[in-house]
């Protein structure tokens, strides 16, 4: 294990090649793109989170000047516009089942056509030469729904007398997922001396992106379309949208990405805006654009997070956690998305995270409610579950009277039992936890908390601290292939299908290359978001884009050099086998006799003037997942008289496997650590519980982390080589977001435990806050 501060001296000395053209202005984002005639859509959206549709009249909005094209829901299913299909099967689909098979779970359509299930859903939409005449002509559709009682509250939704969203799958539940040792479990907690229970809350979170999503699709030639989206997975989006949902051809249809801000993997599904401004492109042989606005994003854009968990810890007379029982309710919204599946089931990849517990029981059912859909959200279900967790231990340390440090040092897997296999299968390949632990502690100077809480205690403040271990399994499934062309001139070009967001893979990308061929990293230039020259790609999500993508990369460097191993000793008039390369240069081994990369490159051209030049490929599929481990510690103060509270310091250290660019690294670490610091005190798109209206639908409502509010964040970081990669790499963009919560969470817990309050759900908002301590002295009296 090793501190990549260490490496800081030897990495590198790049900047990120993206920086100066975004921070100029110069970026190309959808918005930016300015196509002659193009035509522009609005839509007519529900007010309402549940109803029947008894009548859309579009007359009048048809009379508006410059409007083209009127559609609802029943004309697009007659156009034979089919539902957007969710990918990933359910736990319990039948073997041989088909995505998007209506009998396992509904679909979302494009435009509902007999009822809404939830507010912001899209009833029409209008196509018109101007944004201004397709927004007037919105405000004229006439719509008459019958409303129905609406749901928004996992818990009310399973109940016997709750609405239901599908009549096919009672109590709104979709499936159900069960793993882990439940007879064991059952007998571990018979002979426990202590159980620690838990309920909590893990509301929704929005994505909040700095670009909300936008589309512009045009004819582009030979009967062939483009899509302009902003889109983390372009290779994903074309196949879906032109086989499953338009039924073209996926080779008439070629989707282009430029720059993108911010992800988070809300722009990684297919949105109904999507499918929409595609269709109206090709039946009026136009160019056809959507630029969604901040009040859309938080009405149609996939939400993320939104569980109700409650979970117990058996623990024996020491300490030792015996048993983990976990039940789960995870909110889908109103339909199954894409990949609505993974994050009620990532948790079972994590169960029991860095810990050695030997029984597991756990239950997760996937529920339906009145609420935009659910899918696959920054770190998918992972941090939902480290979250759980983390607040079940402190739980349990303060109901026995443990050190929440001390009890977690107790039961952390030992780095002698790697690679070990933990009761939820994971294998995990590797790490010192406790090593990690101790760090941060020292680095967080918990030595020193007691003085700074009494230095808070008497300016009237309560001081708190709290900690939480984070364990992701990351960076596997789907493999990744990269093509790398060494041009005449000596630059080099790759050509990847994963989809920078803000990450910073020109440079990442470019500089990995071009240390594999010997070049300048400015002599390489990354080719991503385009189906045309890109042959396939699984995109970016599930932080794989370096392990995966980066793997291949490599791969297809070294490839190409292979390729140019015989070019080079024909040059050279020597062997293949005697031809070694270093630093750029083909060399006769043993002599000082070489021949540069350029110069091979020029005599593949000239041999095979269709490849351009020196070309090599690769494909790399990761055997397991990636397992970047980090421990969090945080400290907040807080006003008893307001509730209010804040965030004073905050420490992680983060085994991130082989830093390939530090300064990356921490970016990624630190704008994780904001959002999960984010939905600790201040994010909630609440919905109102009778009629499921959305009330938070603007930055003036929901509150996203402002930077006076985060203190400086100490980040260090600890390698220590992922075995099942080449690169030795590790996931981070999602750990922060991960551990983040429970840290924030268990410091607040810990400031107010001492009036009497045990528990809080997120986030930590002052009205909460001082709700809980009025409650306590309450109940105190």
């Amino acid at each position: 294990m090793v501190e990549a501060g260490s490496r800081d001296a030897t990495a590198p000395k790049v900047g990120r090649i993206e920086d100066a053209r975004l921070v100029r202005g110069a970026g190309c984002y959808v918005a930016d793109l300015h196509v002659p005639d193009a035509l522009h859509v609005a839509f007519r959206r529900s007010e309402v989170a549940h109803g029947t549709i008894d009548r859309i009249d579009v007359d009048a909005a048809k009379a508006v000047p410059g409007v083209l094209l009127v559609a609802t829901g029943r004309d697009l299913q007659a156009a034979g516009v089919r539902p957007i299909p969710w990918e990933v099967l359910p736990p319990g689909a039948p073997t041989g089942a088909q995505p998007g098979d209506p009998a396992i779970a509904p679909m979302q359509p494009a435009a509902a056509t007999d009822r809404v299930r939830h507010v912001g859903e899209i009833l029409a939409m209008v196509v018109a030469t101007s944004a201004e005449a397709a927004r007037d002509a919105v405000e004229l559709i006439d719509v008459d729904l019958t409303p129905l009682p609406a749901v928004v509250d996992l818990r009310q939704a399973v109940g016997d007398d709750a609405p239901t969203l599908w009549p096919d799958w009672p109590h709104n539940v979709a499936f159900t997922l069960r793993r882990g040792q439940p007879d064991l479990v059952e007998q571990r907690f018979a002979a426990a001396r202590h159980v620690a229970r838990i309920e909590l809350v893990n509301p929704r979170q929005a994505g909040v992106a700095l670009e909300p999503r936008g589309y512009l699709a045009a004819p582009l030639d030979h009967d062939r379309w483009v899509l302009h989206a902003t889109a983390g997975k372009p290779h994903n989006l074309r196949d879906t949208l032109a086989k499953m949902v338009l039924g073209i051809a996926p080779e008439r249809l070629v989707v282009r990405t430029g720059d993108i801000g911010g992800g988070f993997g809300v722009k990684n599904a297919l949105y109904p805006e999507t499918v929409l401004v595609l269709w109206t492109a090709m039946q009026l042989g136009r160019p056809v654009r959507w630029i969604g606005d901040r009040t859309e994003s938080f009405l149609a854009d996939i939400a993320g997070r939104d569980q109700v968990n409650h979970a117990e810890l058996a623990l024996d007379a020491d300490g030792r956690f015996l048993a983990l029982r976990v039940r789960t309710l995870a909110g889908l919204g109103s339909y199954l998305a894409q990949r609505g599946v993974i994050p009620p089931s990532a948790s079972a990849k994590i169960t029991t995270s860095v810990y050695a517990i030997e029984a597991v029981d756990l239950e997760v059912k996937g529920v339906f409610t009145n609420q935009v859909p659910t899918s696959s959200f920054r770190g998918a279900g992972q941090p939902e579950f480290i979250y759980l967790l983390e607040r079940l231990i402190d739980q349990a340390a303060a109901e026995t009277g443990h050190d929440p440090a001390a009890l977690r040092s107790l039961n952390l897997v030992p780095p002698g039992a790697m690679p070990y296999a933990t009761a939820a299968g994971t294998r995990l390949d590797g790490g010192d936890f406790e090593a990690v632990q101790q760090r941060s502690l020292e680095l967080a100077d918990r030595a020193g908390f007691a003085a700074r809480a009494a230095r808070s205690a008497a300016r009237g403040r309560l001081r708190g601290w709290g900690m939480a271990q984070c364990l992701e399994a990351c960076g596997g499934g789907k493999g990744e292939a990269a093509t790398v062309v060494i041009n005449p001139d000596g630059r080099a070009t790759v050509a990847l299908g994963t989809q920078s967001s803000g990450q910073g893979h020109e440079t990442v990308f470019a500089g990995l290359v071009a240390e594999a061929l010997g070049l300048p990293p400015d002599q390489v230039d990354l080719i991503q978001g385009d189906t045309d020259r890109v042959a396939t790609g699984n995109g970016t999500s599930a932080s794989r884009s370096l392990t995966v993508g980066g793997s291949a990369s490599v791969g297809a460097a070294r490839s190409a050099i292979d390729a140019g191993r015989p070019l080079a000793a024909d040059l050279l008039e020597a062997a293949a086998a005697d031809v070694d390369f270093d630093h750029g240069h083909y060399r006769i081994r043993g002599t000082d006799r070489s021949v540069g990369l350029a110069e091979v490159a020029a005599e593949a051209a000239r041999e095979a003037p269709a490849d351009g030049g020196l070309q090599g490929e690769a494909h790399f599929v990761p055997d397991n997942f990636t397992f970047p481990h980090g421990c969090h510690v945080a400290e907040v103060e807080i006003d008893p008289e307001t509730g209010s509270v804040t965030l004073v310091r905050y420490t992680l250290v983060q085994d991130v496997g082989r830093a390939v660019h530090p300064t990356i690294v921490r970016g990624q670490l630190h704008g994780g650590l904001v959002m999960g610091i984010g939905q600790a005190l201040s994010e909630a798109p609440t919905y109102d519980a009778m009629t499921g209206q959305l009330l938070a639908a603007s930055l003036v409502d929901y509150a996203v982390p402002r930077a006076d509010r985060i203190p400086d964040l100490s980040v260090e970081l600890i390698e220590t080589p992922a075995r099942h990669n080449p690169l030795g790499a590790k996931g981070v963009g999602e750990a922060g977001t991960t551990g983040a919560p429970p840290a924030v969470m268990n410091a607040v817990l810990d400031a107010l435990r001492p009036l009497g309050v045990d528990q809080l759900d997120m986030p930590a908002t002052p009205d909460r806050v001082w709700a809980a301590i009025q409650a306590a002295k309450e109940a105190g009296r």
